[in-house]
């Protein structure tokens, strides 16, 4: 007799096979699937966390720009108001010079020939000339001429000493306080 085998279940064989490899297709993609799923997310997480560090990085310099234009800002108007105290002297000191060139215009004005400033001093309002002078009618003369100032009031002769070359003499006024129309303006 001879050895032959005959399957009368073949198909159970092909189907205990096919079951196989769906096992082995399934148990792997069991242990395949979740580890993709896993490293998906990772990378999307990580994305994300790249994301959002860019994104607080973009806005920690943004605070660090606003910070230094408060810094700036605050620096500005230190050297605004710097500037203001400035212009407020600058403005102080042109009423000053106006003040100055009108009463010097005057005085040249007034000065007769015979007549020479020793010392003037103005303190505030008031005006003190200390000069020299070689004959007394010349100083009243002078005297009525600050009278009829625009810029003097009320001169008054407050101190007169004969010498051998003359007379030295003082004399004391106050500049009017409004404004005098100057001369070529």
């Amino acid at each position: 007799m001879s050895d032959v085998r005959i399957n009368l279940l073949p198909w159970r064989q092909r189907l205990a096979a096919k079951r196989r490899r769906k096992y082995f297709i399934a148990l792997a993609a069991c242990a395949v699937l979740p580890g993709a799923v896993v490293a998906m997310l990772a990378w999307h997480t990580r994305a994300q966390v790249d994301e959002l560090r860019a994104h607080i990085s973009i806005l920690a310099e943004a605070n660090q720009a606003a910070t230094d234009i408060v810094a700036d800002q605050t620096l500005l108007a230190g050297h605004i108001e710097e500037l203001q105290a400035w212009q407020v002297e600058l403005d102080r000191l042109e009423r000053q010079r106006s003040t100055f060139v009108s009463l010097w215009t005057e005085l040249a004005r007034l000065l007769p020939d015979s007549i020479h400033y020793q010392h003037l001093m103005l303190e505030d309002h008031s005006l003190e000339i200390q000069g020299f002078t070689a004959s007394s009618p010349d100083l009243a003369t002078y005297l009525r001429r600050l009278e009829t100032s625009q810029v003097l009031d009320s001169p008054r002769l407050i101190d007169l000493k004969d010498e051998a070359s003359g007379k030295r003499f003082g004399v004391q006024a106050t500049l009017r306080t409004e404004a005098p129309a100057v001369p070529g303006r």
